[in-house]
């Protein structure tokens, strides 16, 4: 820890007597009792500015001997005296928009240094062998002084204080549940402040975050004071705040955040990790964002990296939650709240009395899958589904809250993929029930951040290359109305499986067969959570209902090693790009049909007559 030297003045002031050596100084005695080595103490009402520190001295009994701590506090620094220098255990760079600070004192073996119940650090003790004073004294200058106190909580007790819970009432922290969960990173402002240690670096007691000089704080908070504003400035692909966080290699981490962008584009990830979550344009409204985390590796860092942002464009961050999910519903205990938990292939969550879990993924295996008791467990937050998929095959599924994103575990296009996030139009493909047939879904239709999908039933259609890997669905927002309400003007409804668990319908319904890829009528039979079916309520249903295409998504290696998405439909093709790039249409008698200039992100159609083609280095057909 870096010293500082300390004026001569102020020194004499801190080691010497309590009077004040200076007419612009006071002293407020809290108390001249003699302590033990035992005690609890607190400052508050604290509105210091930097350059003018209030100083609190400590002096109590260690055995035959006296000991002091001196201490120096103001609304953004706190620091202590020892051996004639000046450790800095906190400074804080941004500007303090936040309330009024309480500071705690707790000494049992040590003393220790809290600020609204964040552990700073150990304070070092001067052992004094003349001029004694026992007690508790708040030293200052007289305009300021009055707004200074002190209390004495315990005199022979070391009492831990409790943490304050940053967003207020308006938060979304899991706050009702905050003594059965441990939230691994508090919001670095909501939390109080962040502390500047080196240029640029920002860190609390369990927390740092790098921020480039485009991240500052803000008093636009979703709850709270502040929030961490993020402007426009940052370079394309920089990381510009990194969270120090112990992950744990094979648990899950349910992260959970407010955001607000007017243009500014940026990625929650783990750094060492390929697993992320795209943070987009939220047309300046709070928006909440979650995801699931599984790091196959121990990391140490949770971290936000800028994409691309609009001239003048900014990203608000706020309540900033990470839980540690139970990898085993065993661990669960009698806890009545659990942040979440994972299920495993075959495993049925039956626990011995009412839980509630924010988050609960699911594992199925196409033949088996996990399985809760719905009248025993409630599940008010996240969900996930993880299932093995094959190339350009159908499935058939209900989302039972907005679809958050894909990610894709596995190795396809000769390259190895950790929960890498996948694109609707390059790496796969949705199709809506509009009777009496399905429609393609373009990627913004349903909202305006490709990430995200309206909760609902719907047929996913991965590229063909994704054969044998596992791909992971993450749902948020509930909302089971959404996707298992019958269409009262229509014969057949396109729905969903409405619990998490097997389920029958009653009557007949049209299950979808993978191998047909059609929906054939049938009855009696399980349906898996999260499966779609077509319920109907006609008197004499038809056998089948086809989903009218059989054509496939292709994907590509662009020049320049981005991703091009090729999806057919009768009479054209339509063509996506992760990056910018040029593509050529070329019909088999090396004739080029068109020269195609792709920007990313942004889809191309082009009609063509019936016959094969060469896209890049692969054949199509076009009907």
């Amino acid at each position: 820890m870096k010293k500082y030297s300390f004026n001569i003045c102020l020194f004499l002031l801190m080691t010497g007597s309590i009077l004040p050596l200076s007419a612009q100084e006071e002293t407020k005695v809290i108390t001249k009792d003699t302590l033990g080595n035992k005690f609890t103490l607190a400052v508050f009402d604290h509105t210091q500015e930097r350059t003018q520190p209030v100083t609190v001295k400590i002096c109590f009994r260690y055995g035959s001997q006296a000991r002091q701590a001196t201490i120096l506090l103001s609304e953004d620094a706190a620091s202590y005296v020892y051996d004639n220098d000046t450790i800095m255990l906190m400074r804080n760079s941004m500007p303090n928009y936040c309330r009024t600070t309480t500071w705690t004192l707790v000494r049992n073996s040590s003393l220790r240094l809290y600020q609204e119940g964040v552990l700073l650090g150990t304070v070092k003790e001067e052992t004094l062998k003349e001029d004694v004073h026992y007690g508790f004294y708040i030293t200052g200058s007289p305009d300021r002084v009055s707004k200074f106190d002190g209390s004495i909580i315990s005199l022979d007790d070391a009492i831990t204080p409790t943490e304050e819970i940053p967003g207020g009432d308006k938060g979304t922290a899991l706050i009702n549940h905050s003594d059965k969960l441990k939230n691994l990173a508090p919001d670095p402002c909501c939390n109080y402040g962040l502390i500047s240690s080196l240029p640029s670096v920002y860190t609390t007691a369990n927390a740092a975050f790098r921020a480039a000089s485009s991240v500052i704080s803000t008093t636009e908070a979703f709850s709270g004071h502040s929030a961490i504003l993020c402007e426009d400035g940052a370079e394309d692909g920089e990381i510009v705040l990194s969270q120090n966080i112990a992950f744990a290699s094979g648990t899950p981490y349910l992260i959970r955040f407010m955001a607000r962008s007017d243009g500014y584009r940026a990625r929650l990830l783990i750094e060492g990790e390929n697993n992320w979550l795209d943070i987009p344009d939220t047309d300046d409204k709070w928006t909440l964002m979650e995801c699931v985390f599984t790091p196959v590796s121990s990391r140490t860092k949770l971290s936000l990296k800028h994409i691309s942002s609009e001239t003048g464009a900014s990203l608000i961050l706020d309540d900033w939650e990470v839980y540690a999910a139970l990898s085993a519903t065993s661990k669960v205990g009698a806890n009545t709240y659990v942040s979440g938990v994972q299920l495993s292939t075959g495993q049925k969550w039956v626990p011995a009395h009412e839980v509630e879990a924010h988050w609960v993924g699911f594992r199925n295996s196409s033949t088996q899958c996990a399985t809760i008791d719905t009248a025993l467990v409630k599940v008010t937050g996240l969900t996930s589904l993880t299932l093995p998929v094959k190339g350009s095959a159908l499935y058939a599924l209900a989302f039972p809250g907005a679809l958050n994103g894909m990610q894709v575990t596995g190795t396809y296009d000769m390259a190895s993929h950790n929960n890498e996030q996948l694109i609707n139009g390059i790496d796969y493909l949705l199709q809506r029930y509009d009777y009496p047939r399905f429609e393609f879904i373009e990627p913004t239709e349903e909202d305006s951040s490709p990430a995200r999908i309206s909760a609902g039933c719907y047929i996913v259609q991965f590229v063909d290359n994704l054969e044998g890997t596992n791909v992971t669905l993450n749902f948020a927002s509930i909302n089971k109305e959404a996707f298992t309400m019958l269409d009262t003007s229509s014969d057949y409804s396109f729905v969903g499986n409405p619990v998490f668990n097997k389920y029958t319908p009653d009557g007949k319904f049209l299950r979808f067969n993978p191998q047909k890829n059609q929906f054939e009528l049938t009855r009696d039979e399980e349906l898996n959570p999260f499966e779609a079916y077509i319920a109907t309520t006609a008197s004499a249903p038809v056998a089948t209902i086809s989903t009218g295409y059989d054509t496939h998504i292709k994907q590509l290696q662009t020049p320049d090693g981005g991703r091009l998405g090729i999806s057919l439909s009768r009479g054209s093709v339509t063509l996506r790009a992760t990056t910018d790039t040029n593509i050529q249409i070329i019909n088999l008698t090396g004739q080029q049909i068109c020269h195609l200039n792709l920007l990313a992100g942004v889809p191309t159609t082009i009609s063509l007559p019936t016959g094969f083609y060469l896209i890049g280095q692969s054949k199509v057909f076009i009907q």
